[in-house]
C-alpha cells in the first residue's frame, strides 16, 4: 500500500514465479503465491529514476542480472542474489565485452536457454552460458523486450507498438498498440483495453496476443482482482515458463468512508490459451 505503489517504476519476472517490483526508494521481492512482500535496498551508490528503464534477467545460478538508471547517461546493472537479496558486480559473467557495451548500456532479457540478451541503440548482444559473446546490428532501436525461440530480437517501439525480428536484425513483423510485454517464443501480449465500471476501479483486462507468424488472436479477458484504474500502470512480465505475472495499481479505493486506498497487486497467471477464453 501507498501512493509510491500505485505507480511502480518497474517490474521483472524470475523463472521461479517471483516478481521485482522498483519503487522510487526501494525495490520488492514478491511471491504472488504466498503473498509474501520483502523489500531490500538497490546496490550501493545506485538508484532508479523515473522513466529511466528498468530490467530484470534471471539467469539462473550466476544470480539475476538487475540494469536500471541513475539519470541521463547514468546506467548500472548488478547482480542480485534472490536468495540472500544481495547485490555483486558481475564480475561472475564471463565473457563480457570490455568496451563499453555491455548489459548496462541497453535493457536486457534473458531466454530459457540461459542467454543474456541486451539492446544498445540498434546494437543486439548475446552472452551464453559458455561465455561465447556475438553482436549484429538491427533495422529498429528500442527497448528489448524478449528473444524468439531462435534467438532473435523481439523490440518495443517509441509508439508503444514493437517489432519482431528476424534472425539477421531485419523487421519481420511490427504490431501495433500497447504491447505489454513479449513471451519466450516471440509471442507478444498486447493491452487492448481496461475493463472499467468507471476510471478509477476497474475489474479487468482485455489483451490479445500476437504470435511470431504475425497472426493476432483474441481478445482475452483477464478479471484480475486488482481494480485497475485507467490513468495507472498495468505491467506484465513473463517467466521462463510461460507463466504471466501482471501487476496493476489502484490510485483510489473506497474501502470505507473516508479510506481511501493506493497500491499494486502482483497476480500470478498459468494461462492456457483455448480460443477467446482465458483460464487462470
Amino acid at each position: 500500500p501507498g501512493h509510491d505503489a500505485a505507480r511502480p517504476l518497474g517490474f521483472g519476472a524470475l523463472h521461479d514465479g517471483h516478481a521485482i517490483v522498483a519503487l522510487t526508494d526501494s525495490l520488492l521481492f514478491v511471491d504472488p503465491v504466498t503473498g509474501s512482500v520483502r523489500p531490500f535496498p538497490y546496490p550501493a551508490d545506485h538508484q532508479l529514476e523515473p522513466g529511466r528503464a528498468f530490467c530484470v534477467a534471471d539467469l539462473g545460478p550466476p544470480g539475476v542480472l538487475v540494469r536500471g538508471a541513475d539519470g541521463p547517461g547514468r546506467s548500472w546493472a548488478n547482480l542480485l542474489d534472490p536468495i540472500t537479496l544481495g547485490w555483486s558486480d558481475l564480475s561472475r559473467l564471463v565473457g563480457l565485452p570490455d568496451n563499453g557495451f555491455g548489459p548496462a548500456s541497453g535493457t536486457v532479457v534473458a531466454d530459457p536457454q540461459g542467454r543474456l540478451s541486451w539492446l544498445t541503440a540498434k546494437t543486439f548482444s548475446q552472452l551464453d552460458r559458455a561465455g561465447r559473446f556475438t553482436s549484429m546490428e538491427v533495422d529498429v532501436p528500442g527497448r528489448l523486450l524478449g528473444t524468439g525461440s531462435t534467438g532473435q530480437p523481439v523490440v518495443g517501439l517509441a509508439s508503444g507498438g514493437a517489432a519482431q525480428l528476424t534472425t539477421s536484425g531485419a523487421v519481420r513483423h511490427r504490431t501495433e498498440g500497447q504491447v505489454l510485454a513479449a513471451d519466450h517464443a516471440g509471442g507478444l501480449l498486447v493491452l487492448d483495453a481496461i475493463d472499467a465500471r468507471h476510471a478509477e476501479l476497474g475489474t479487468g483486462i482485455v489483451v490479445s496476443r500476437t504470435l511470431p507468424d504475425g497472426h493476432r488472436v483474441g481478445p482475452f479477458r483477464l478479471a484480475v482482482r486488482t481494480s485497475p484504474a485507467a490513468d495507472a500502470p498495468v505491467a506484465v512480465a513473463v517467466t521462463g515458463e510461460g507463466t504471466l505475472l501482471i501487476l496493476a495499481g489502484t490510485t483510489s479505493w473506497r474501502r470505507e468512508p473516508m479510506h481511501d486506498w493506493w497500491g499494486s497487486v502482483v497476480e500470478r497467471w498459468d494461462p492456457v490459451w483455448v480460443g477467446n477464453l482465458l483460464a487462470r
